[in-house]
């Protein structure tokens, strides 16, 4: 019979990518993962007078409250990280207890972040963690019939393109699985493949570390480059 999920077996963390370690966001006491798929009407005049839908943009993002302290991930480093404007990897965990856990994994961004300091009480911060690109679910999985499935963890890799041209190497990809999320910054990335040649801003992905782009969409000497991979 299933059991529901106590509130304290869903934890957020923030994922070091130097050191591979998870931390616990500082004594967060409330966290909550929203999913949200946008639509665009595509109503006619064949739609008899009742709007039609199909899905669009979809966005996702974390809030979390808790006790403002010095230790750990806090409250210091979440600032800091919204004045660099820096994105960071997070991981949301579920523990279904003997069924194993379930995590959410992908980047964010530090959105709005708010301090409270109430009179004889323990200061307390509100933050909203704004999704940029995929959120992966890995980990141990639970299937709707009760099976569990393991999953690999989720790895932040960043790179600096050294030279030109429609092909890189990204060793720290070599033998990965898949990759999950690509970001050249202004240069928008449609979709990542892994069979056949890129078009428009495809990129090609390989288990030999290399991407490969279109001609007319080159990678550039110095760009930035960042992105996750299993």
């Amino acid at each position: 019979m299933s059991q529901p999920v106590n509130g304290t077996n869903m934890m957020l963390y923030y994922h070091d990518v130097d050191t591979d370690t998870d931390i616990p966001f500082a004594c967060a006491r409330e966290c909550a993962m929203t999913i949200t798929p946008t639509f665009k009407d595509v109503t006619d005049y064949a739609s008899a007078f009742f709007k039609k839908v199909k899905p669009d943009i979809a966005e996702w993002g974390i809030t979390v409250n808790g006790l403002i302290i010095l230790s750990n991930y806090s409250y210091l480093f979440m600032t800091n990280l919204q004045l660099a404007r820096t994105s960071i990897l997070v991981k949301f965990v579920v523990d279904n207890g003997s069924d194993g856990l379930v995590i959410y994994a992908g980047s964010v961004y530090m959105g709005s972040i708010t301090l409270t300091g109430n009179y004889n009480s323990e200061g307390v911060y509100s933050a909203q963690l704004v999704g940029t690109g995929a959120w992966n679910s890995t980990g141990t999985q639970v299937t709707p019939g009760g099976i569990i499935v393991e999953g690999g963890s989720v790895t932040r890799f960043e790179y600096t393109v050294s030279a030109g041209g429609t092909v890189i190497t990204i060793s720290s990809t070599i033998g990965a699985n898949t990759i999950i999320d690509l970001d050249r910054g202004a240069s928008n990335i449609t979709k990542i493949i892994f069979t056949g040649s890129p078009t428009g801003n495809e990129v090609l992905w390989k288990p030999d570390g290399t991407f490969t782009v279109a001609a007319g969409n080159e990678w550039l000497a110095t760009e930035e480059i960042s992105g996750s991979y299993k």
